[in-house]
């Protein structure tokens, strides 16, 4: 599991923008916070279209503000990400660079402006991964200081500003991850605790937290190799959301871990069925789905349909244009690849 890839994507699938209704100082008001908590909702329920039309109505009536903007480069980004999908890069990107002149507007009027920092922090971390993405590494590293400055500085000026911790927990973690990997720091354990606590803490305080804040540990504990706390996590939100494509892929992934491979032949089927209902497809995320459902086949000892899924599964990787899609956070495509053609040759050795 590479975990650069994967703080990438615990950020990618952090897509509730969290905010404390009560700061020290903001200029949201409470008809603000009402549509905003809308439109979040509509995203957690994968309904786009009327998220849009919430975060739209904030532009609107409040177009010096970086709420609005902010949400609309949320529903972007949860539509990428959720269906591995670029569709949406340029829209993605001039939103970001919106929200961050905004943001810094507004602070030149208030320096105490607490949304408006937590909005621009959220924003300079967002822009960083898409300039990871894009392979602007050195603007990625300066983007992303920059939105933990923010963020730190929006818990100084409120401690109780839950939401926060949730960023602040992501990168006290997986620098951790880092720096260990490259042997730098000794202490890594303890800075891979901090950030654990810090993100429990905006799960159980924070006002929006709870599910991505959840599904970003479901991530850190599979890191950690603690995959029944995972598959815990991850059961809870599976209660709530069963056809988020976040969930079902990890769910799906928890099970081919753990073995239990009649739930995982299930879970990679549910989420291909969702994929498939939507507008926006890939064609390397759908050959995934049906490699781990010929996987979960082939150890069910259905070898019929394994070698179906594993030969539908190639046709998609032939199909695939890898400039219009994103990679699984987990494997690389060239995994998929191996892995498929290695099942189909041990699934004709069965037969």
């Amino acid at each position: 599991m590479n975990p650069i890839k994967i703080v990438f994507f615990l950020l990618l699938i952090s897509y509730t923008a969290v905010f404390c209704f009560f700061p020290v100082h903001s200029t949201i008001d409470n008809s603000m916070y009402q549509i905003f908590t809308r439109g979040i909702c509509l995203i957690d329920e994968g309904n786009f279209s009327q998220a849009l039309e919430e975060f739209n109505t904030l532009t609107e009536k409040y177009s010096d503000h970086p709420i609005g903007y902010f949400g609309k480069m949320v529903v972007y980004q949860s539509i990428m990400s959720n269906y591995r999908v670029r569709t949406f890069e340029s829209e993605y990107d001039s939103l970001l660079n919106l929200i961050i002149h905004i943001g810094k507007e507004a602070l030149k009027k208030d320096r105490e402006d607490i949304h408006a920092r937590f909005f621009l922090g959220g924003a300079y971390e967002y822009r960083g991964m898409f300039k990871a993405r894009k392979k602007d590494y050195a603007g990625a590293i300066a983007d992303g200081l920059k939105g933990i400055t923010e963020l730190k500085r929006v818990i100084d000026l409120d401690p109780y500003f839950y939401d926060a911790l949730y960023g602040l927990g992501l990168y006290h973690y997986w620098r951790s991850v880092k720096t260990n990997i490259a042997g730098v720091v000794p202490f890594f354990k303890k800075g891979k605790n901090r950030g654990i606590r810090e993100i429990w803490s905006a799960v159980r305080k924070g006002n929006f937290s709870t599910v991505a804040g959840r599904s970003s540990l479901v991530y850190i504990y599979c890191n950690e190799g603690e995959y029944q706390k995972a598959w815990r996590l991850n059961s809870e939100i599976y209660k709530r959301y069963p056809d988020n494509p976040v969930c079902l892929y990890m769910r799906a992934f928890l099970c081919e871990t753990l073995k239990k491979w009649d739930l995982a032949r299930d879970a990679y089927t549910d989420l291909l069925h969702h994929i498939r209902k939507s507008e926006h497809r890939s064609n390397g995320y759908e050959a995934e789905c049906l490699n781990g459902m010929a996987l979960a086949c082939y150890h069910l000892n259905d070898f019929n349909s394994a070698l179906f899924y594993t030969e539908e599964a190639i046709e998609f990787i032939h199909s695939r244009n890898p400039s219009h899609e994103l990679e699984s956070p987990l494997k690389d495509f060239d995994y998929v690849i191996k892995t498929v053609y290695q099942l189909k040759k041990d699934i004709l050795e069965e037969l």
